[in-house]
């Protein structure tokens, strides 16, 4: 009877211990395969948080491409306002506008050319191209104003020849004063710079 008890006994500690480690391995393999679940999910989720963030940049790219355009359609309009020029070949197609910084080499009348600093924007009548420099803000009227002269050269450019590049320089000038003047703003423009730069070099004499 002692025995019969303490083989059944051995044997409640047998079966015992076959479902502790059935349900030891049971568990570690649902730990398994939850962490394996785990591991697969989490690239795919760092690969969704990878896409949401260049959908929102690409849709910001796109927003201020679209600002760009309106802003440019907007200063032609006045520079067809204020002149007797033409600027239907200008709004049918506006120059390309590219943001630079200074110390970037851009391509100007055929060759290249490092954007000093001290320049804002620069207009190459051959590829008619507009060169920002950064920082450029749309809300900035004086930026804005930078723009609005390079309009100008393209569309002083698609009217007429002119004698050399300084010549069209003080009407770009001019017109940029007077889009200033009428958002109250002052251009502080050197003139007398401005008229030694408007000048063709046959035109300084000795």
């Amino acid at each position: 009877m002692i025995a019969t008890q303490q083989f059944t006994g051995r044997r409640q500690i047998a079966v015992i211990w076959v479902l502790t480690v059935s349900f030891s391995c049971a568990a570690a393999t649902a730990i398994a395969k939850t962490d394996s679940a785990l591991r697969t999910e989490e690239p795919t989720i760092q690969s969704a948080a990878m896409g949401h963030l260049g959908t929102a940049t690409q849709a910001f790219k796109m927003r201020k491409e679209v600002m760009l355009a309106d802003v440019v359609a907007e200063l032609i309009n006045w520079i067809g306002e204020h002149t007797h020029y033409d600027i239907s070949p200008t709004l049918a197609d506006p120059p390309s506008v590219i943001f630079s910084d200074a110390g970037q080499e851009i391509l100007y009348e055929g060759r290249h050319l490092v954007l000093s600093s001290s320049f804002r924007a620069v207009y190459d009548v051959e590829t008619r191209n507009i060169y920002l420099r950064r920082p450029w803000i749309f809300s900035n009227i004086f930026d804005k104003s930078t723009l609005l002269h390079e309009l100008v050269h393209d569309v002083q450019y698609q009217n007429r020849i002119w004698s050399c590049a300084g010549k069209s320089e003080w009407q770009a000038y001019k017109l940029q004063e007077a889009w200033l003047l009428e958002r109250g703003v002052e251009s502080g423009f050197n003139w007398v710079q401005i008229l030694i730069q408007s000048r063709c070099p046959h035109d300084v004499h000795p």
